[in-house]
């Protein structure tokens, strides 16, 4: 399932804030960048589907899952087959996007 969110305990965490340090669910990383002007400058971005603890850098697009550096690196060295691998950098955003921006920020993101 991965890693519960940090705020309330009971989603699955899919996003990551650098300046929290907080992995989160997608209504609760809504509620908490909506708080006040200064939040919604916090830059966030999706969490690695591997180690479930540090931000995604990458999208692999064969094995449609995104990765941290370390995770990206381990999976994608073992083997020359793996090391062709179509990968998309992720960007990261901040403010408090809808789901039409969801879809448009990460267009692979289901």
């Amino acid at each position: 399932m991965g890693r519960l969110c940090d705020f309330c305990s009971e989603e699955r965490s899919l996003v990551y804030c650098r300046s929290d340090s907080a992995c989160l669910c997608l209504s609760c990383d809504r509620n908490v960048h909506s708080a006040n002007t200064l939040s919604k400058r916090h830059s966030r971005t999706l969490l690695c589907e591997q180690c479930h603890c540090q931000p995604a850098v990458e999208r692999c697009i064969e094995e449609n899952l995104s990765f941290c550096h370390n995770c990206n690196w381990a999976v994608h060295s073992s083997s020359p087959v793996e090391e062709e691998h179509h990968r998309q950098t992720i960007s990261c955003y901040s403010g408090c996007p809808s789901s039409a921006e969801f879809s448009k920020i990460w267009a692979f993101f289901s």
